[in-house]
This record gives C-alpha cells, sequence and structure tokens, in this order.
C-alpha cells in the first residue's frame, strides 16, 4: 500500500472555521433599536430617552433666572397703559417685554439658556400682555370716573364699575373683544421672533 493510497483511507479533518476569514466574532451588549423586543428593559429605555422633557442646562438655575424676568411684568403694565391712554395698541411692547425678559433670564442664571428658560420667558411675556390688557380696562373705568389714574392705584372703586359692567352690561364684551384680538395678535407678533430666536438656539438643549 502506498502512502497516497494509506493517506486517502484517513479521515480528513474538517476546516477550522478560525480560517474562514468570513467569521466574526459575537459582539455583545451591543443592541439595534430594531433587535431589543418590547418587553426588554432596554425597549423601556429607549422610549423614556424618547419622550424626555426637555432639561435645564447643568448649572442653569431656573427659578433664579425667572424671578429676575418677573421685573419685567411691571415695566410691561406701564409702557402699555401709556400707549392705551392714547388709543394705540403696538407691537413693540410685548416685542420689548420678551426680549427684556430674556436678558434678565440670562443675567439671572449667570448666562445660561435652555430650552426649559425659553418656555419660561414665552409664559412671562403672555402673562405680561394678558395683565397689560386687564391694567388698560381698568384705565378706562379710573376715565369713567373722572380721576386721575394714580389717585386711584390703590381704590377699588375702578375694581368695581368692572365688576358691575361684567355682570349687568351686555355690550361690555362686544365693546372690547375688537381691542382684545387686535392685543392679541399683536402680542404675538410682538413676541414671535424673539421667541423662535430663544427656542432655534436652545433647540440640542
Amino acid at each position: 500500500m502506498t502512502e497516497n493510497t494509506a493517506a486517502s483511507g484517513l479521515p480528513q479533518p474538517e476546516d477550522d472555521p478560525r480560517e474562514n476569514t468570513s467569521w466574526e466574532q459575537p459582539q455583545y451588549g451591543i443592541r439595534s433599536s430594531a433587535e431589543v423586543p418590547a418587553w426588554h428593559p432596554e425597549a423601556n429605555e429607549q422610549q423614556r430617552a424618547a419622550v424626555a422633557p426637555p432639561q435645564p442646562v447643568p448649572g442653569e438655575d431656573v427659578e433664579r433666572g425667572a424671578l429676575f424676568a418677573l421685573a419685567v411684568v411691571p415695566l410691561g403694565i406701564i409702557a402699555w397703559m401709556l400707549l392705551w391712554k392714547v388709543n394705540v395698541i403696538a407691537s413693540i411692547i410685548t416685542f420689548g417685554v420678551a426680549t427684556l425678559a430674556a436678558r434678565l433670564y440670562v443675567t439671572g442664571t449667570r448666562g445660561r439658556l435652555s430650552r426649559t428658560g425659553a418656555w419660561v420667558i414665552a409664559g412671562i411675556t403672555a402673562v405680561t400682555a394678558i395683565l397689560a390688557f386687564i391694567g388698560g380696562v381698568w384705565l378706562d373705568a379710573v376715565d369713567v370716573l373722572g380721576v386721575s389714574p394714580l389717585a386711584m392705584a390703590f381704590d377699588p372703586e375702578p375694581w368695581t364699575l368692572l365688576a358691575d359692567n361684567l355682570a349687568m352690561n351686555p355690550d361690555f364684551f362686544r365693546t372690547y373683544s375688537g381691542d382684545f384680538l387686535m392685543a392679541l395678535l399683536f402680542a404675538a407678533l410682538g413676541c414671535f421672533f424673539t421667541l423662535r430666536r430663544l427656542l432655534a438656539a436652545t433647540k440640542d438643549h
């Protein structure tokens, strides 16, 4: 028997899978979102991350920033009432309120601003616009009484007159509905560009 014949009768070893260059080591601890079943804890973590609310920037003191920004409320109301006195409704008031509130907020947070802070500024601007409109209506009540606004600043009589009109004067809402809608429109226009810029600047926070 020759050597070749003897070799052909022996079992041949199978190919070693380690010599196959296409074989790869399994990767542990790495899963794509498509490979994670819905019942797996990692799927819940991914869902929570997807719907997580905007968080303040590290080091941002939201409460302190909001407290600083609240200083703009009386200023905005007074400016609005001065223009209301001469029958003018202008978007420049809410534009100025939004801009100044943003500056005061950033001052209070020492230069920090997140998307949370931008929404705080938006809320303060909206509250200022509503209170300013109420202040304008109060100013009309003072004019009806024929006294100085400064003299009636802490007098309940204008508020009593407003309450009586709300309760018994059906024309009261019709009289101010047009002014309210115009004030709402100008308020939106006045703060839109400032708030859009703030939200765009904080889109990653």
